[in-house]
């Protein structure tokens, strides 16, 4: 397992984009499709995805979230309760190949699990 994506969630897409690319020299392409989000970009390649939050997310402070490369989002998913985390994001598939799920430690920390189909 690694970690394989990170997630920043602002109030501010846009000001958070300009703070991330003035500060790092990075570049901030926007990907366009069903979802509002930019991804913060170095020599070509995708580090990241700022993504604002939006009302239907609830009342959340800004924040970032890793996800971790699994073989097995369901069964991964099934076994967080025992060590005492919980699962706060239900399993789904992102654009019917990918797979995920969110999940909090026991100590509250967010972070989701991920299984790419290709």
């Amino acid at each position: 397992m690694a970690a394989i994506w990170n997630e920043l969630m602002p109030n501010s897409a846009a000001e958070s984009t300009e703070f991330h690319t003035g500060l790092l020299g990075i570049s901030s392409p926007k990907v366009p499709g069903p979802i509002d989000y930019t991804m913060l970009n170095v020599g070509g390649e995708d580090l990241a995805e700022v993504m604002q939050i939006t009302d239907d997310m609830g009342p959340v402070p800004p924040h970032r979230v890793v996800y971790f490369g699994v073989d097995d989002v369901d069964d991964t998913a099934a076994k967080v309760e025992s060590p005492g985390g919980s699962a706060e994001v239900p399993l789904a598939d992102i654009l019917g190949i990918d797979r995920f799920a969110g999940l909090k430690d026991p100590q509250g920390a967010m972070f989701f699990i991920f299984k790419s189909a290709s």
